[in-house]
C-alpha cells in the first residue's frame, strides 16, 4: 500500500515539483548499511496544523534511544515505526513493533514548544523500550544526531489584487518579482503564481508553488505544491502536495500528499496521504490514513481506516474501525465493526462478516453469517446422531467461537435416498463447559432422484462434556416437510403430532416436532 501510494503521488508531483520524501534526522557513516536499516526506528508525524516542530522531535526520539530515526517513507525492519498525530490540543502516539501488537497513549498536549517535544519523546521512547529492549540491547551505539540547522529568513511575499497572463512568465504580476501572492489570476494557456488568495484560472494547466486559498481551476491540470485551502478543479488532474481543506475534483485523479479534509473527488482514481472527509474515485480510491467514507469505483486501498470503506470490487484497509463493504472481496487487518462482502478475510476480527466466505486468523469476538465460516483459533468436531424421526446422521462442523457451519449426511430405513444437510448454528458456553447450540438446517431428500423434497429444521440442544475432546448432547428440532408428492411420502420420517397443510395443488407442507441425542468428537 506504502509503495503504491509513493509511485502515484510521486508520477504525478513531476507536474512542477517532485514530492518530498521523508529525510532522516542522521546518517552516521561509520554504522554499515545493514546495521543502520536493521536498528532505524520509523516516525511517522501527522500534524496537519504544524503544532509541532517535527524535525526537533524526531531529534530527541532518536538522542533519547541512540538510533538512527527515520521518517514515513523509510522501511524501518528492527524496530518498526511510531505514529504520532496531532489533532487540536491532543496527541495520539502509536508503536507498531515488527513483531508485536501495537500500543497507543493518548496525552493532552502542553502550551510551550520545548514541553511539547519533551512529552512526546518521553512517552514514545518507554513505549519502544518497552516492547523492543532486547533488539535495542543488540544494537551498535550510534551518536546523537545533531540539532536541525535553523532555517534561512524567508522574503515576505507581496501581495497583488489580480493579475493577467499568457504563460508564464508573460504576466502581469512578474512585473513585482518573483515572490508574490495574487488576489485573482487569470491566464489564458498557463498560470505560475506563488500563492492565490480569491481565484486562479488557466485555460490549460494552472499551478500555485506556494499556498492556495479560494478556487484553483485548469483545463486539464490544477497544481498546489503548498496547502489548499478551498475548490480546486482539474479536468484531468487535481495535484495538492501538502494538506487539502474543502473540495478537491479531478476528471481522471484527484491526488493530495497531505491531510484531505472535505471532498476529495477523481475520475479514474483518488489518491492521499492522509484523509479526513469523503474520498472517491471512479476506479480507486487511495490514501494512508482514512476517517470518514472512502468509494472506488473497482476498488480501494487505505491504511488504517476509520469510518466507512465503499468498493465495487474489494477493499483492503491494513486495520478497519467501522464498515467494509464490497462486491467480490474485503480485506481488514484488525476489523473492528462490519465487513459485508462476497468474501470477507480479516486477521483479528471484532464485529459481523456477513458474506458467501468469512475468513479470520482470530474470531474469537467474531459474529460471521456465511456459507463458510472458518477461523484459524476456532473450532472444529465431528458429529453423530439419531432422530426421533428414524433419521441417523452425521456431521462435519467448523466455524468460530460463536457461530458455526454444519456440513451432513442422513439417512433413514424407510426413505430409499440419502439426505443432504447443511446449517448455520450459533454457540454460547456456560462455565465454559455446557454448551448451548442453536441450528437452522436445511436437508435434501432426494437429491440424488432431482426432486423438490426438502426438510427445514430448527433445533436446539444442550452439549456436556465427557472428555476433553468428547461431548455428549441431545435436544429438540421444529421440522417443516416440502414435498410436491401427493402420496403419503412424508410418513418416511414417522412424524408425531404432524400437521399437514396443502400449500398448493401441487405442493404439501407437514410439519412436527422431533427429539434427537448424540456425540460430538471435537478435533480442534
Amino acid at each position: 500500500m506504502k509503495a503504491t501510494f509513493s509511485k502515484v503521488l510521486a508520477s504525478l508531483a513531476t507536474l512542477g515539483a517532485g514530492v518530498a520524501g521523508a529525510q532522516p534526522v542522521t546518517t552516521p557513516d561509520q554504522v554499515e548499511a545493514s546495521q543502520v536499516e536493521a536498528g532505524a526506528l520509523g516516525v511517522e508525524i501527522m500534524d496537519p496544523s504544524a503544532a509541532l516542530a517535527a524535525d526537533e522531535v524526531r531529534a530527541a526520539i532518536g538522542s533519547e534511544l541512540g538510533v538512527r530515526v527515520v521518517g514515513q517513507s523509510a522501511y524501518a525492519p528492527g524496530l518498526g515505526r511510531l505514529e504520532i498525530a496531532v489533532d487540536g490540543g491532543v496527541v495520539r502516539i502509536a508503536y507498531h513493533p515488527a513483531p508485536g501488537t501495537v500500543i497507543e497513549r493518548t496525552l493532552a498536549l502542553p502550551i510551550e514548544q520545548a514541553d511539547r517535544i519533551q512529552l512526546i519523546a518521553f512517552v514514545a521512547t518507554n513505549l519502544v523500550r518497552d516492547q523492543a529492549s532486547e533488539v535495542l540491547g543488540g544494537l551498535p551505539v550510534i551518536a546523537p544526531p545533531a540539532p536541525p540547522v535553523p532555517a534561512k529568513p524567508i522574503t515576505p511575499l507581496r501581495f497583488v489584487p489580480a493579475t493577467l497572463g499568457l504563460v508564464p512568465p508573460l504576466t502581469i504580476d512578474r512585473a513585482f518579482g518573483e515572490r508574490v501572492t495574487v488576489g485573482f489570476g487569470l491566464h489564458a494557456i498557463m498560470g505560475w503564481t506563488d500563492s492565490t488568495t480569491i481565484a486562479s484560472i488557466s485555460g490549460a494547466a494552472d499551478v500555485v508553488s506556494g499556498n492556495m486559498y479560494g478556487a484553483q481551476i485548469g483545463g486539464a491540470v490544477a497544481a498546489t505544491f503548498g496547502h489548499a485551502r478551498g475548490i480546486q478543479l482539474g479536468g484531468a488532474v487535481s495535484l495538492a502536495r501538502g494538506s487539502f481543506y474543502g473540495a478537491q475534483i479531478g476528471g481522471a485523479a484527484a491526488v493530495s500528499g497531505g491531510s484531505s479534509t472535505g471532498a476529495q473527488i477523481g475520475g479514474a482514481a483518488a489518491v492521499a496521504e492522509d484523509h479526513y472527509g469523503l474520498q472517491i474515485g471512479g476506479a480507486v480510491s487511495l490514501a494512508k490514513r482514512t476517517r470518514g467514507i472512502q468509494i472506488g469505483g473497482a476498488g480501494n486501498a487505505t491504511g488504517p481506516m476509520y469510518g466507512l470503506q465503499i468498493g465495487g470490487a474489494a477493499n483492503v484497509a491494513s486495520r478497519v474501525d467501522g464498515a467494509q463493504i464490497a462486491g467480490a472481496v474485503n480485506v481488514g487487518g484488525d476489523v473492528h465493526g462490519v465487513q459485508i462482502g462476497t468474501v470477507n478475510i480479516a486477521r483479528k476480527m471484532r464485529g459481523v462478516q456477513i458474506g458467501v466466505v468469512n475468513l479470520s486468523d482470530d474470531g474469537d469476538d467474531s459474529v460471521p453469517i456465511g456459507v463458510i465460516n472458518y477461523s484459524k483459533n476456532g473450532g472444529v468436531a465431528f458429529d453423530g446422531w439419531v432422530d426421533s424421526s428414524r433419521v441417523s446422521a452425521i456431521a462435519f462442523r467448523h466455524g468460530t467461537k460463536y457461530i458455526h457451519n454444519i456440513w451432513s449426511v442422513g439417512w433413514s430405513p424407510d426413505h430409499d435416498n440419502v439426505l443432504v444437510g447443511a446449517g448455520l448454528g450459533g454457540s454460547v458456553r456456560f462455565a465454559d463447559k455446557i454448551g448451548l447450540d442453536v441450528d437452522a438446517m436445511h436437508w435434501a431428500t432426494d437429491l440424488w432422484d432431482i426432486e423438490y423434497e426438502q426438510i427445514n429444521q430448527l433445533r436446539a440442544s444442550l452439549a456436556v462434556p465427557l472428555t476433553q475432546n468428547l461431548e455428549a448432547f441431545g435436544g429438540v428440532a421444529a421440522n417443516v416437510y416440502v414435498t410436491d408428492q401427493m402420496d403419503d411420502t412424508g410418513s418416511d420420517f414417522h412424524p408425531v403430532m404432524a400437521r399437514t397443510i396443502q400449500a398448493t395443488d401441487a405442493t404439501r407442507v407437514i410439519m412436527w416436532p422431533s427429539a434427537f441425542v448424540g456425540v460430538r468428537i471435537k478435533a480442534k
